[in-house]
């Protein structure tokens, strides 16, 4: 059925509802300003896939531990300007706060996945030991070092 136009104002068949054209009908289950965030997410989100794959190749096949925090900050850094072009793109609520919110929490969510990979190549390789006493004997301060130059190249890429 055809919904008919007077005046540059559109009436819902259903409930007789009068609107501007080009609104959201309030039977809508899911309004667009809440799907205008899920961008930023995706953007971030495959910025970090990415990213978490890079600190894992290093990390681990590679074995480097001191340009880890350069790899990370970089990391960062890209999945903020990531989230922030999502956001951008379609102008999603929420603002600068939540924007960099979501890309610090990617950030260290791909820091965390590389250390998990890390630790699990050490066990291909024949590691034996658990995931905490491997990253504390292995890498040290070098964990929480590269997780908080994560957030921070997140938080200045994301702004």
């Amino acid at each position: 059925m055809r919904t008919p136009r007077y005046h540059g104002v559109v009436t819902a068949p259903e409930t007789g509802e009068r609107r501007p054209p080009g609104t959201v009908a309030a039977s809508c289950p899911i309004a667009a300003e809440t799907r205008r965030g899920d961008r930023s997410i995706a953007y971030g989100g495959a910025a970090a896939i990415a990213g978490g794959v890079l600190l894992f190749v290093l990390a681990g096949p590679l074995s480097v531990d001191t340009g880890l925090l350069v790899a990370t900050a970089a990391v960062g850094w890209i999945v903020g300007l990531a989230a922030r072009a999502g956001a951008t793109r379609a102008r999603a609520v929420g603002g600068p706060a939540a924007r960099m919110g979501t890309a610090v929490t990617l950030a260290i969510a791909a820091c965390v996945v590389a250390w998990i990979a890390t630790w699990g190549w050490s066990h291909v390789q024949g590691g034996v030991l658990g995931p905490v006493d491997f990253l504390a004997q292995v890498y040290g301060l070098l964990v929480p070092a590269q997780a908080l130059f994560g957030a921070a190249g997140a938080a200045i890429g994301s702004r």
